[in-house]
């Protein structure tokens, strides 16, 4: 499958519906069309990190040497993955593949053959490694002590490993409703362990609807997607009052929505701010991916008033570019004259 190493120019002709030349390999490798067992999509690769080549690949993206020094690190291990692509685990659940694959530095499990749903780093399963999840970790500039956590759409179990890592002394519950998913998470993306860590296996909209616990959230994460996108039962109003009568007073809501669904995307954000005081929209850059934080009062503020060493110290504590969220905070959230009035104050 080729010995692309390190990063620099690559250039060739790209192949494949939707992508075009110049498009970074974030957009290439998530997009549909890159399914690595899919030989239809090739490239001939001219160049690779200056060295002439002349060989066929599976669908790659081309980068510029300015894009490619950016995401050197992600570049490496995107080339090295194409490489060493190995199925670990095939199963299905409910009429649709699970896969469980090892590429390169990571595993990612793969819904329906072709559509990412997580990945891990094998050699750091703590980090976050895909880029919206990165961005989920965005309350944590307003609170970086949670003590109760509940997660909902474990998946792979990246957040539960993230948070339990930083917090081993926070209660996280996790909720999701596919038992082969569960399974899989334990047996081969290292789903912790712990009398701190409970994991439930049922919707989102019964475990709090059927909660009696008197604790309340400080924090709710949710990014709970099916075959058909974000789920019309935890992504509703119902769900949302529901999330309210859970959430302690200064608590936080992190959603996960999907712009490439726009109407739709819009309906919840509006179904979110009739419920919620303060909302925040990051898109994360280079994605379809929107994280969406909602609180009550005026909770959410705090993200656009942090100065360089907030930032610093939380940067080194939790190995996150919060600097990046709090630009895109400020970007997609404050008007132009609020923006232009804090370069004075």
């Amino acid at each position: 499958m080729g010995n692309a190493r390190g990063y620099g120019t690559v250039q060739g002709c790209l192949i494949g519906p939707g992508l075009s030349p110049g498009d970074d390999f974030f957009k290439c490798y998530f997009h549909p069309a890159s399914v690595f067992d899919n030989s239809r999509y090739t490239i001939r690769c001219l160049e690779y990190a200056g060295k002439a080549s002349a060989r066929q690949h599976l669908l790659l993206p081309v980068l510029t040497s300015t894009k490619a020094i950016r995401y050197k690190s992600e570049f490496n291990a995107f080339t090295g993955n194409l490489m060493e692509r190995k199925t670990v685990h095939r199963s299905h659940w409910q009429n649709q593949l699970i896969e469980v694959v090892d590429e390169g530095t990571t595993r990612s499990l793969y819904f329906g053959g072709h559509v990412l749903q997580s990945s891990m780093y094998l050699a750091a399963p703590q980090k976050l490694a895909l880029s919206y999840t990165r961005f989920m970790a965005a309350p944590l500039l307003i609170d970086d002590e949670p003590e109760r956590i509940l997660i909902i759409g474990v998946g792979a179990g990246s957040l539960v490993r993230f948070f339990h890592h930083h917090f081993p002394d926070a209660q996280i519950d996790g909720i999701d409703y596919s038992s082969e998913v569960i399974d899989l998470a334990r047996s081969h993306f290292h789903l912790p362990v712990s009398p701190k860590v409970a994991i439930h296996c049922c919707s989102g909209f019964q475990f709090l609807a059927e909660r009696e616990d008197e604790n309340n959230y400080d924090l709710i994460l949710i990014d709970a997607f099916d075959t058909a996108g974000m789920s019309s039962q935890i992504y509703s109003g119902p769900f949302f009052d529901l999330c309210q009568d859970h959430l302690a007073l200064s608590g936080i809501v992190c959603l996960n929505l999907w712009s490439g669904d726009q109407s739709r995307m819009e309906e919840v954000a509006m179904e979110i701010g009739m419920r919620f005081d303060s909302t925040l929209e990051l898109p994360v850059p280079q994605r379809g991916n929107v994280i969406c934080l909602a609180g009550r009062g005026d909770v959410l503020s705090a993200v656009v008033d942090l100065d360089s060493g907030e930032l610093a110290f939380l940067q080194d504590r939790f190995e996150l570019n919060f600097r990046e969220m709090v630009r895109v905070c400020r970007k997609y959230n404050l008007s132009v004259f609020q923006r232009i009035s804090r370069l004075f104050s």
